[in-house]
């Protein structure tokens, strides 16, 4: 039974994954976080979102202090997706959270907590 378990944690882990930066333009990502600035914090409303959010499909996008994020893929309290950040730091680099630079203050991030 153990071994069933652990066979089925591992299958599981290994469907999550951090979104690939050339599956995206930056472009197109910098200028979303661009119009999604002027929303307040908490999670953002499917219908406020612009265009070029919808055609790239996210699950979640919510705003905080330090920049917005745009939740790709999720598992359980698990996420994976973009994260850009309103200044040059990066303020939520923890244990749990993984960030990698695109370009332009856009991340990919993966949240394990």
């Amino acid at each position: 039974m153990k071994k069933f378990v652990l066979l089925e944690v591992i299958f599981l882990v290994s469907c999550f994954k951090l979104p690939n930066q050339n599956e995206f333009d930056l472009s197109s990502l910098v200028e979303i976080c661009r119009k999604m600035e002027i929303y307040e914090f908490g999670g953002v409303d499917k219908a406020q979102w612009p265009e070029m959010l919808i055609a790239i499909d996210p699950l979640v996008v919510r705003r905080d202090i330090n920049g917005l994020y745009i939740v790709m893929d999720s598992y359980f309290i698990d996420e994976s997706g973009f994260f850009c950040s309103y200044d040059e730091k990066l303020y939520n680099q923890n244990a749990s959270h993984s960030y990698t630079l695109i370009g332009n203050n856009v991340y990919s991030f993966i949240s394990k907590n």
